[in-house]
């Protein structure tokens, strides 16, 4: 015969592994829908590609914690994906950054560009960068997994 104390512990436990799986099943089908997503690859490799006055206001990029994209982020991200975008324009849009060797870890803006502009002053290269343009029904769905 189990005690309901047994029982109250084995109930715990289903529930424990439940919403562990429901945690890596989020995770798992976000990273499906980022590689299943339009992939573009930056072409622009050089900061010597980039126009002087984007790379002047270098400072300015990753300033703040919003979602939403400022002038100058927007206009640097045109110019870095400015062949490969298909009519894509950067202005006013909300993006997500993802980091890793894989890009399954969840960034931001501030320490993308605080990446970028080490970059900059070492005389390094621009961070190989991976764009993913979602259309409404895949960025609906993200929204969902991710509450």
């Amino acid at each position: 015969m189990i005690s309901s104390c047994t029982l109250d512990g084995f109930q715990r436990l289903k529930i424990l592994t439940f919403q562990i799986t429901k945690t890596i099943m989020k995770r798992f089908i976000i990273v499906f829908m980022l590689f299943y997503s339009m992939n573009i690859y930056g072409q622009v490799q050089e900061f010597k590609d980039i126009p002087k006055d984007i790379l002047e206001k270098l400072d300015s990029l990753g300033s703040d914690g919003s979602l939403l994209l400022n002038p100058n982020e927007s206009a640097y991200f045109n110019v870095l994906f400015e062949s490969l975008k298909r009519g894509f324009d950067f202005t006013n849009k909300k993006i997500a950054f993802f980091s890793g060797s894989n890009g399954a870890n969840l960034s931001d803006k501030f320490n993308y560009f605080k990446d970028e502009k080490d970059r900059y002053k070492r005389n390094l290269t621009i961070t190989y960068s991976s764009l993913k343009i979602f259309n409404t029904e895949q960025k609906r769905d993200l929204v969902d997994m991710m509450l």
